[in-house]
């Protein structure tokens, strides 16, 4: 789990060094919880969550909600969706 900031839902957005395509959306990690969770789409540098503080990586859109509230999002490992609070 982390919290984060939205980036980008556009699918031409670059990210760890390939386009994020349709479904997919960039983060900006914030914060870590689980620190030794790896990332769905890792690349170098990155492999886990813990690795992608302050760093973009690329996120399931299916795997995010998204709350309007404080513009942050919650990225949650291990289940089946990450919550992004936006």
């Amino acid at each position: 789990m982390a919290i984060g900031r939205l980036q980008s839902l556009d699918p031409s957005t670059i990210v760890g060094g390939q386009p994020l395509g349709s479904n997919w959306c960039e983060v900006l990690v914030q914060v870590v919880v689980e620190r030794d969770e790896h990332l769905i789409r890792p690349y170098v540098p990155l492999q886990t969550i813990a690795d992608s503080i302050g760093a973009p990586i690329a996120w399931p859109t299916k795997l995010v909600c998204f709350s309007f509230s404080n513009f942050q999002i919650m990225l949650i490992v291990n289940i089946s969706y990450v919550c992004l609070i936006r």
